[in-house]
């Protein structure tokens, strides 16, 4: 861990990896030249795997003629581990057509708690996220790999994603 480390150490860093870049009104880049365009985007992040998913959500909501469709499902230990929490309300609040979005802990001490408690399940994914039938929908996807490959894509599979197809992992 970086505090344990003595004063003036050197660290090696990594980063940033990936080829996948928003260009705007739904359109992604991705590596060799290939594309994607979807009208709604299913976002599910775990934990700090909310960083890029971040990004494109400033990105869409930045420009007003971007008439894209966002519905993040964002996974966190407990309430207090919610990053950017604030930001991600408040432009739900001020952009209520273009940006949907709901918590899941698998702690909580609330009884007044309004979203979902435990895990990503098929069942949270249907009630917060379009469905994957069409071409018009992609899910962009950013967690710790035992949540993305134990609950979030074999869930997008049976809400009719192409996982191999129409999911950006980042």
């Amino acid at each position: 861990h970086l505090d344990s480390l003595p004063l003036g150490s050197t660290v090696d860093i990594k980063g940033p990896v990936g080829h996948i870049e928003y260009a705007g009104r739904g359109s992604f880049k991705l590596g060799q030249g290939k594309r994607r365009h979807a009208k709604r985007l299913a976002m599910i992040a775990g934990g700090t795997g909310i960083t890029p998913i971040y990004q494109v959500i400033q990105a869409v909501l930045s420009d007003p003629s971007d008439e894209t469709q966002m519905h993040l499902v964002y996974a966190n230990r407990s309430e207090e581990g919610i990053l950017l929490r604030e930001e991600l309300d408040g432009w739900a609040r001020q952009h209520p057509t273009r940006l949907k979005v709901w918590y899941v802990v698998s702690q909580c001490g609330r009884d007044d708690w309004d979203y979902s408690v435990g895990h990503v399940t098929e069942e949270v994914l249907r009630g917060n996220i379009p469905e994957g039938s069409t071409p018009e929908t992609l899910a962009l996807v950013c967690g710790p790999p035992a949540m993305l490959e134990l609950a979030v894509l074999p869930n997008l599979v049976k809400l009719g994603y192409d996982v191999k197809d129409s999911c950006l992992q980042f």
